[in-house]
């Protein structure tokens, strides 16, 4: 029929469409995970790492004051079956501690920086909220992707 060049290209074609479905089922499960911690607190979501040396992607989420981390997530890995996994050693620590680049046991420098880009993300928007209710208390950082469920 073709050879068997035809067979080398059907079945590549095969798994790369494989591979998209399967990337779009790890998107869809990162992201229901992600409104599901987020309801009823204000979530924000970070990224570190380049596509050579591994990307890590966290969910960082805080309480209603923008006080301490209530619950903090990671995803990374090299396969599209890679799942969010807690990191408990961010969880209970003060935002402002998290938002500044100070060691934190147990933690990678990578996923680190990670959930400082979101601990900075949450902590704009907290600013941004409490400036808009005409309060002075805010911090500056830079703004980003943040879930914020306020019922």
């Amino acid at each position: 029929m073709g050879g068997p060049y035809v067979w080398i290209f059907v079945a590549l074609a095969g798994a790369w469409l494989l591979q998209l479905l399967l990337t779009y089922r790890q998107m869809r499960l990162f992201y229901s995970r992600y409104q599901e911690v987020g309801r009823a607190k204000r979530a924000a979501i970070a990224n570190e790492g380049s596509i050579f040396g591994g990307r890590v992607y966290v969910v960082l989420v805080a309480d209603r004051d923008c006080d301490a981390v209530v619950s903090a997530e990671k995803l990374s890995g090299w396969t599209v079956f890679a799942q969010l996994r807690p990191v408990r050693q961010v969880v209970g620590l003060d935002l402002d501690t998290v938002a500044q680049d100070e060691p934190i046991e147990g933690v990678s420098p990578k996923v680190r920086r990670a959930f400082r880009q979101a601990a900075s993300l949450l902590v704009d928007s907290c600013r941004e909220r409490h400036s808009q209710e005409g309060s002075d208390e805010g911090r500056e950082r830079k703004g980003g992707d943040i879930c914020e469920n306020t019922r």
